[in-house]
């Protein structure tokens, strides 16, 4: 599997995260390049220039995060399928969050692995695809997670040339320190709180129908941006092992409404700057709701996008 080195979650809008997250929302599903022209115009509305955006473009495939179009074919960029996967990797974690969670069978997934001094990059490298995946550091090389990501881990390693680690599952003996203390609960608690607190105004916006098509786009790509900082800083951990008052699950109930309701919305105004830029590609673009299907591929339901702002039941503005 390609390595890929991606962007930080953090705040701020950044072009090249913006640029994948409009990506990762409205065009995996399509095996075709989208022009430049039409990204420099999207990220316009997030008052992105198109002098940033093309540094960004480039960037990110310099970094594997993206593919441009082979030479003869016009020029445009595109979703590695590598990404793809890992991307249908992350939803599918996503799911076993909250009430509907399998039970917790006990077993932690534990990873440690030996590098030389000199391979600081591959260093990095590793402890940020660990982390972007759900483990935290419990001592200095000794990963863990209460998920079950023993293939995915060692995927990474073999991926980053790394042949000295080990992976396993196994269970914590009381005493000593436990495996849940690799996380700040702190740090998540509050960023939890921080997300409902910011968008939960708009929830009862979108409700009344007051949410136009651009408003909808910038909002869900800002939602799920700042969803990528929450879901970084939570430890992923079954019911059992959290506090009774931990607010992941009203954070997930929010996060839910808003990005299926404000999907057809989004997908108005995506089109519309396709209309504009690269009309015959209108139809590439699609949305996912947020219980598509585990296989990464949507239900044909989920899918379907409107084409116009008529054939959607709220009320629709664009500006």
């Amino acid at each position: 599997m390609p390595s890929i080195d991606m962007p930080r979650p953090q705040t701020g809008s950044q072009p090249q995260r913006l640029i994948m997250t409009l990506l990762s929302h409205y065009w995996d599903d399509s095996e075709e390049f989208i022009p430049p022209a039409a990204i420099i115009r999207l990220l316009e509305d997030f008052d992105i220039t198109a002098l940033s955006t093309r540094a960004a473009l480039r960037r990110l495939v310099q970094r594997g995060a993206l593919e441009n179009a082979p030479s003869g074919r016009r020029r445009g960029v595109r979703l590695p399928e590598h990404y793809k996967k890992s991307m249908a990797r992350t939803r599918e974690r996503l799911r076993l969050l909250g009430p509907g969670a399998p039970p917790w069978d006990g077993l932690w997934t534990v990873a440690m692995f030996s590098l030389p001094e000199a391979d600081r990059d591959v260093r990095h490298a590793a402890k940020s695809r660990l982390q972007w995946i759900g483990l935290a550091p419990l001592f200095d090389g000794f990963w863990v997670t209460s998920l079950d990501l023993a293939d995915a881990v060692k995927g990474i390693f073999e991926d980053l040339g790394i042949t000295e680690f080990l992976v396993m599952r196994a269970s914590a003996i009381p005493g000593g320190r436990q495996p849940a203390s690799a996380w700040n609960f702190d740090d998540a608690r509050n960023n939890y709180l921080r997300f409902i607190d910011q968008f939960a105004p708009l929830r009862e916006r979108v409700r009344s129908g007051s949410v136009g098509a651009q408003e909808a786009l910038l909002e869900r790509t800002n939602l799920m941006n700042e969803w990528r900082i929450v879901r970084h800083s939570d430890p992923l951990l079954p019911a059992e092992l959290l506090p009774a008052d931990w607010p992941r699950n009203e954070a997930l109930a929010l996060l839910e409404e808003l990005h299926d309701s404000l999907a057809p919305l989004a997908i108005i105004r995506f089109r519309q700057v396709l209309e504009e830029t690269a009309a015959d590609l209108v139809q590439q673009a699609t949305f996912r709701t947020f219980r598509s299907n585990p296989a990464g591929k949507a239900d044909p339901a989920d899918r379907k996008a409107p084409q116009s702002s008529e054939t959607v039941r709220v009320r629709s503005r664009a500006r």
